[in-house]
């Protein structure tokens, strides 16, 4: 292949260099912006120029001289981005979410290459290059492969390779990007039925039907178990006694934290991998009299169903301070049992500022989708706040005293090409409840207004790229309009699980906050222990 590189005598383009350009691109080999760059002579042969970078397949040259071909022993390891290719390079280790280089090749001497058996690098001395590498795995015939632990026989490519969601660590396992994988019984597999992309596909396989309604081949629960013991293994099943079948456990056909939590008998669970829907423990009684019988439940006579007992559902004084994680609070006026965590906070104005951003769609642990994880934690946080039971309409007319706590929510998340000409911030990067709903984008102290905006924020997840500067203006202008001068807390809490795409933006809106006397918290959210 014919490569050209025009060097310029200045930073910007001359006439000169670009007469040059148009000379010598129909030299160079087609497509000809990949084999053709114009530096100065500074970048020639710097740490990112086109002679240092040759064989880098993330550049332009790079991507034509060192993709797709077989190469010397060893390349930069974070150049490969599917396990099998990694393991293939004994130069390189698969660390359960990335390719990086093999611990071996620290090894100087033979000696210490053979004592290192925790990275495999036993009898990876090469004599002719002096160097370790790790041992070489998934290699050699059929034989030898299929007694290999992890690896396969791939009859296509007539070779021996890792298996598909071979991984020791659960982590490493959901982390995967080649396969849909599965922890589960603490071991790593592919997840049953997802392979199959038809119906046909579907039928063939063992133990999966066709689901219509969301069109996926999905694993027939619970019923192929004819033993008790396999059946009580699976946390989707339960053994029926009488019976003598495995059946589906309630609440189990919901997929994510939010169908699951939507139900009021049911709990997402992350006991066990994989994460599921269960049942509440307290949801089992049917009626008042056998719920009663148990001292962490308590019958809800407006719901009609038994659930857990919390500080909140305690209706009288005596009962509430017989609990020793309750106390009696007549703060504002409002006599109410609250969890005793949050007996020293004070009259407090929050706004949850949240990573709206594409990435939160991902599964967080056993979670099977961030963002919903997330709200419905909140929603599960702010049943135990001390709220002040104020509406959102009683706005900056907040009393001071009522020792509870108001909320606000915002979410934030946008687009790069939606920038403001005369800022420079990205535009419709933010949002809050309209009028009509919850507490209309407000601060609020009453749970039905923010269990509707939490709702809210779960039907419009935005779903774009983290940038957050209109966000915080946006919970800055809530806490100025709403949040009165008076003595009480102000704080902004940002949740968010990635980079600020716009973070040397932010010393305005920062400045204005601490004006505002908030204080700001941040928490990231990560997705693996």
């Amino acid at each position: 292949e014919v490569f050209g590189i025009v060097v310029r005598r200045f930073a910007s383009h001359t006439k000169v260099d670009t007469d040059a350009e148009e000379a010598l691109k129909p030299i160079t080999s087609s497509p000809h912006d990949n084999h053709f760059v114009n530096v100065d002579m500074d970048e020639l042969a710097s740490n990112t120029g086109p002679m240092t970078q040759l064989c880098d397949p993330a550049t332009a040259f790079g991507s034509s001289i060192a993709m797709g071909v077989a190469g010397g022993k060893h390349q930069p390891c974070n150049a490969y981005t599917a396990k099998n290719d990694c393991m293939s390079d004994v130069g390189c280790a698969w660390n359960q979410l990335s390719c990086g280089t093999s611990p071996c090749v620290m090894h100087c001497s033979e000696a210490t290459c053979n004592q290192d058996v925790v990275n495999d690098c036993v009898n990876g001395w090469d004599s002719t290059e002096e160097t370790c590498y790790r041992k070489e795995v998934c290699a050699g015939n059929q034989n030898t492969c299929d007694l290999e632990t992890g690896c396969q026989w791939n009859t296509t490519k007539s070779g021996c390779e890792v298996k598909p969601c071979y991984h020791t660590s659960e982590d490493g396992c959901i982390a995967d990007t080649e396969y849909v994988c599965e922890w589960k019984n603490s071991e790593c597999g592919v997840k049953p039925c997802v392979m199959s992309a038809t119906e046909l596909e579907c039928k063939t396989e063992a133990n999966c039907e066709w689901n219509t309604s969301s069109s996926k081949c999905t694993p027939i629960k619970c019923t192929p178990y004819t033993v008790k013991d396999d059946c009580k293994s699976d946390v989707m099943c339960q053994w029926e006694e009488v019976a003598s079948k495995c059946v589906v456990r309630p609440c189990v056909e919901y997929a994510d934290d939010r169908s699951c939590d939507a139900d009021k008998k049911c709990h997402w669970d992350t006991s066990a991998a994989p994460g599921s829907c269960q049942l509440k423990p307290c949801a089992r009684y049917e009626n008042e009299t056998t719920c009663g019988l148990d001292t962490g439940c308590k019958w809800d006579g407006a719901e009609l169903v038994c659930v857990e007992k919390t500080c909140h559902t305690i209706p009288g004084k005596c009962e509430c301070q017989q609990d020793a994680s309750c106390f009696w609070s007549t703060a504002g006026g409002r006599a109410r049992c609250e969890e005793q965590v949050f007996g020293k906070c004070p009259t407090l104005d929050a706004v949850l500022v949240l990573d709206g951003s594409g990435s939160m769609s991902q599964s967080f642990g056993r979670h099977p989708h961030g963002f919903y994880a997330m709200m419905e934690m909140i929603r599960d946080w702010v049943k135990t706040l001390p709220l002040s039971g104020e509406l959102s309409t009683v706005g900056s007319n907040s009393a001071p005293s009522t020792g509870g706590v108001r909320l606000g929510l915002v979410q934030f998340s946008g687009e790069p090409n939606s920038v403001n000409p005369a800022t420079g911030g990205v535009v419709n990067s933010a949002q809050r409840t309209p009028p009509a709903v919850g507490s209309g984008g407000r601060l609020s102290g009453d749970i039905s207004q923010l269990e509707g905006d939490i709702t809210w924020h779960e039907d419009n997840y935005m779903a774009q790229l983290t940038f957050i500067e209109e966000g915080l203006n946006m919970a800055a202008d809530m806490l100025t309009n709403d949040s009165p001068l008076d003595g009480r807390r102000r704080i902004v809490i940002i949740i968010t699980d990635g980079v600020l795409m716009d973070g040397d933006r932010l010393t305005t809106v920062r400045a204005k906050l601490q004006q505002l006397q908030v204080i700001t918290f941040g928490i990231a959210v990560r997705r693996f222990n």
